[in-house]
């Protein structure tokens, strides 16, 4: 019964943490948005600290059932069906958590969760086209070297690699497959 029950915990783990991912949002931020701490959140995606009160803290602020919710077989919503979901459910229900989605996402999220899986890294860029690049699809604006310190984190957690272009500079792209297990979710910008 023991192992049943670890199994479904991490799966519920998962669960959470894809649907962070789907949102591009930190554990720093839904815990915020949910009176529940980062370390809390990075538990129960790891498949432990799981307490009902906690549970049902996350299932609502992703605006689904418990049972929708552990139905581990029904694919996930897409990134704006899940936002305009959560939006409705909590305005229903007079509720302010989903505001945690109207921040823009840190720079972190944005190079773990959309950048590193588009289609725009997967041809080497440079730190100006990148920051470009992120002013001209999500409207936020970075210093380069503050782009060019993440896109090297990124790098050490295995998302991204960089090459020469024969200058000064260096070009970022995407790892093709993964390399390690390290989190770039784990380190501070």
């Amino acid at each position: 019964m023991k192992d049943l029950i670890k199994k479904d915990k991490e799966q519920l783990g998962k669960r959470i943490s894809k649907l962070r991912e789907i949102l591009s949002i930190t554990q720093s931020q839904l815990g915020k948005s949910l009176g529940i701490s980062k370390g809390t959140i990075a538990a129960m995606e790891s498949g432990k600290n799981f307490t009902g009160d906690y549970l049902l803290a996350v299932v609502h602020f992703f605006s689904m059932s418990l049972s929708e919710f552990s139905n581990f077989d029904q694919p996930l919503p897409d990134e704006l069906e899940l936002r305009n979901r959560i939006k409705k459910y909590h305005e229903k229900n007079n509720s302010s958590t989903y505001k945690i989605l109207d921040e823009p996402p840190n720079l972190k999220s944005l190079i773990e969760f959309r950048l590193a899986k588009s289609e725009f890294l997967k041809t080497p860029r440079t730190v100006k086209e990148i920051t470009d690049f992120l002013q001209t699809e999500y409207n936020i604006t970075f210093k380069s070297s503050v782009v060019s310190q993440a896109l090297i984190n990124a790098i050490d957690f295995d998302l991204l690699h960089r090459v020469s272009n024969g200058k000064r500079n260096y070009l970022y792209q995407v790892k093709t497959k993964e390399t390690g297990k390290k989190r770039y979710g784990d380190i501070k910008i």
